[in-house]
């Protein structure tokens, strides 16, 4: 199975929709299995509904942190199907929209709004013609809150993106039926 790429942002990608003045913006590939789910909102589920101890361990540490500073904090609702207002989630994250290949989630605060895309392709992965998933985030931050505290979880941030897909590829994505 092949490794975790990074990547530029799709070309095509509605994730490039919010990337225009943005303070942080990566992206990440990894190949599928031949016969793995092709639905982004089922990869999507499945990698980050299914995140390793220490990243829940790095949650709770922001949460208790961001707290101080009246920023959302994750919790146990969360990773219910829908929130209090009725939008859909996945994870910690809000759904924004869904298309044939591609979701976007993220969040919305007074320091920083967020979007993550998780984009299903199919095309030149390693030399050969392959189905991947490309997973892409954009950040825009607000005020010098959102700067600093990106500037404080970003490294985070790309080792817990990283991990997610790696921790999928092991685990073995799921099949289609």
């Amino acid at each position: 199975m092949s490794n975790v790429r990074e990547v530029g942002i799709p070309v095509g990608s509605n994730i490039s929709l919010y990337s225009k003045g943005v303070d942080l913006m990566d992206a990440y590939m990894v190949r599928l299995p031949k016969g793995s789910i092709t639905s982004p909102e089922l990869l999507a589920k499945f990698i980050f509904e299914q995140q390793a101890y220490w990243v829940m361990g790095l949650m709770r540490l922001r949460d208790m942190f961001v707290k101080m500073f009246r920023l959302k904090v994750s919790t146990v609702e969360d990773f219910i199907s829908t929130d209090k207002h009725g939008a859909e989630r996945i994870g910690f994250f809000k759904v924004y929209s869904l298309i044939d290949n591609e979701i976007i989630m993220g969040e919305d605060d007074h320091h920083l709004d967020f979007r993550i895309s998780v984009l299903y392709r199919e095309g030149e992965f390693g030399g050969e013609k392959s189905p991947h998933i490309i997973i892409s985030t954009v950040v825009l931050c607000h005020n010098r809150l959102g700067r600093n505290y990106l500037r404080l979880i970003k490294p985070f941030h790309r080792v817990i993106v990283k991990s997610g897909l790696r921790r999928a590829v092991v685990n073995g994505f799921p099949k289609q039926k």
